[in-house]
């Protein structure tokens, strides 16, 4: 089982929960973060997306994809799960499911390791990768047909993908 990397301060579960993914220390996903995210986060805004799919891009070289839903099996690979928070009303959380539990960072009212159900999930970002070999992703894409992916509309999301996707 991965080891479980606590989140330091009210909203960085996702760097906590990038670190898991990444299978590295805190301290490099904070360090990997620009100014104005750490800024942005220490206001209690947490991390949006595209600088989450950055960091895990630059660190190792997947792409992710935000996958809306809230009824999906759990799957046996892992990904970044958002959760309806339990401490805090109408806000969310991110946990990482590593393929096989659940792995809160939240050190207090930790969920249990199973995979949520249809009234706490709310969202969850997957890594494409190997690229160079497309039958790789098969299983992965496969899991979320049927799924609405959120698009990368508009001149930010049209720069991110110039950058990171290998589909120019």
């Amino acid at each position: 089982m991965t080891a479980i990397v606590n989140q330091r301060a009210r909203c960085d579960c996702v760097v906590a929960a990038i670190a898991m993914y990444c299978g590295v220390d805190y301290g490099v996903i904070w360090r990997s973060m620009t100014r104005r995210e750490r800024w942005v986060m220490s206001y209690g805004q947490g991390m949006f997306f595209l600088p989450m799919a950055r960091i895990v891009h630059n660190l190792t070289g997947h792409c992710l994809m935000h996958v809306a839903g809230n009824d999906f099996e759990p799957p046996g690979f892992p990904v970044f799960v958002i959760v309806k928070s339990s401490l805090v009303e109408d806000a969310t959380h991110c946990v990482y499911w590593d393929g096989e539990h659940l792995l809160d960072p939240q050190p207090l009212g930790r969920l249990p390791e199973t995979w949520p159900g249809p009234d706490r999930l709310v969202a969850l970002y997957a890594a494409l990768h190997h690229f160079d070999d497309p039958d790789d992703d098969f299983d992965w894409l496969d899991w979320v047909k049927g799924a609405e992916p959120m698009s990368l509309d508009g001149a930010l999301g049209r720069s991110y993908a110039r950058g990171l996707l290998p589909w120019r």
